[in-house]
């Protein structure tokens, strides 16, 4: 069954308990008119391929070769990419049916238990997500998790956006609030340290259209677009300001992106041809994710510039992301 939310603004947001997944997000324009600006999966139990809108654990983005190793003790996981891991393995928290703990009109949050050794991970994590629709049309995500026992967690969702509601985002407008970009291989996997986003012509740091430029990067011709991680400069990660801004090709939406996570992954659906949506079948580029979390494979690198992704039984894991959305031409 699914749940909906709605303001007196007119938003109304539709999730599933499969997954704790965002299914669909209808905005007000100023004519009147309503746009969904997500994308839809076909099917919530069968959303392993894109994660479309799926909440993401218990590690989001990739592990290098399916294993996490802490203070000389190896852990080997289950690899559903390739050798490795991605989004938490192949029964990772986008497949599971999440408790709803509590609904209200405006806001819905659901829970989940994890066990000890669950895809390979060690501890039992107990997670909730928080998602709440204000009167100032932001989605407003809190994640909170706590663990029995050292483990690394890194929720996030995995919403597809599509301001224009239609068509692909190349035409879209897109900022990052960040001045290093982290590298990787064609499976996705970091294979440096992170650079300046002026080496490898991945900046983000003025609104630009995502088409501007768009394979002419060696990075984003090794993956047929962006998927990739940016670390957050600092203002960027109180909740105060955007981390990212998006904005529709006809400029009558716009979304800011406000965390307090060290990174933000960028993917443009470089891989999204064949996928079935809800409306049918979806391109590449139909949607672009914005995923707020750790630096992928941030378990096995702890020389990299943010907080540990590893958390034991004394600390709490809790983050906000807010998705903050406007109509009407600047």
């Amino acid at each position: 069954m699914n749940i909906t939310l709605h303001n007196h603004s007119g938003m109304t947001l539709q999730f599933s308990p499969i997954g704790a997944t965002w299914l669909s997000c209808l905005l007000p324009l100023s004519d009147g008119s309503i746009r969904d600006v997500l994308l839809q999966c076909a099917d919530v139990s069968q959303n392993s391929e894109a994660f479309i809108g799926s909440t993401i654990g218990r590690y989001s983005n990739r592990i290098k070769n399916a294993t996490l190793q802490h203070n000389f003790t190896h852990y080997q996981l289950i690899a559903n990419q390739g050798t490795h891991q991605l989004h938490g393995g192949v029964q990772g928290f986008h497949t599971q049916r999440w408790q709803m703990i509590n609904q209200q009109q405006n806001r819905v949050i659901f829970g989940l238990m994890s066990e000890n050794g669950e895809q390979g991970f060690p501890g039992e994590v107990k997670a909730t997500v928080d998602f709440m629709l204000t009167e100032q049309n932001e989605v407003v995500i809190n994640y909170i998790a706590t663990t029995d026992k050292l483990t690394p967690i890194n929720l996030t969702n995995h919403a597809y956006f599509n301001l224009d509601g239609g068509g692909d985002i190349k035409e879209h407008q897109l900022y990052v609030d960040a001045d290093y970009y982290l590298p990787v291989d064609r499976e996705g996997i970091p294979e440096s340290d992170l650079k300046s986003v002026t080496a490898g012509d991945m900046d983000l740091r003025e609104l630009q259209k995502i088409s501007e430029h768009f394979l002419r990067s060696k990075d984003r011709q090794l993956l047929n677009g962006y998927d990739h991680a940016y670390l957050l400069n600092p203002a960027a990660k109180n909740l105060q300001q955007p981390a990212v801004v998006l904005v529709s090709s006809d400029q009558e939406v716009t979304l800011q992106v406000l965390t307090n996570k060290p990174a933000v992954q960028i993917y443009t659906g470089n891989n999204l041809k064949g996928t079935k949506g809800k409306m049918g079948i979806y391109q590449n580029y139909a949607g672009i994710a914005i995923e707020t979390e750790f630096l992928p494979d941030s378990p096995n690198r702890p020389d990299w510039p943010h907080q540990s992704s590893w958390f034991n039984d004394k600390e709490f894991y809790c983050y906000t992301t807010i998705y903050r959305f406007s109509v009407g031409k600047k």
